[in-house]
């Protein structure tokens, strides 16, 4: 038998870059199709620790309510086990490390240096 059609009802994205403001609110209206989204947050300070995350995560729920963030976290030069302990705590699967300035909005940003 050959395979003709094959359909995913609800894929998973596995790296949306989310903004801030009505960006965030067109981004999230365009993610609507996927069943989980990891969120990349292209924000203009890093999303680099649990209260940031969590006012992050709040702005996107905000902007769409059904829709299933998988937060992400930056490592800093700042960023403590601890920290990340209760970042996985509250749902956290991903740390992102980027080089300096290498993301839209990191000209003036430090993550982490070597």
């Amino acid at each position: 038998m050959e395979l003709t059609r094959f359909t995913v009802p609800k894929p998973f994205n596995t790296h949306a870059h989310l903004r801030e403001c009505l960006m965030l609110l067109v981004l999230v209206t365009l993610n609507r199709f996927y069943s989980y989204v990891v969120c990349m947050g292209n924000t203009k300070a890093f999303v680099s620790t649990n209260k940031l995350e969590a006012n992050y995560r709040e702005e996107i729920l905000k902007a769409s309510p059904q829709f299933i963030p998988i937060p992400t976290i930056m490592l800093t030069n700042h960023t403590t086990p601890l920290e990340l302990k209760m970042a996985h705590r509250r749902g956290v699967k991903i740390v992102k490390l980027m080089p300096d300035a290498a993301t839209t909005n990191g000209t003036v940003k430090k993550s982490v240096s070597g």
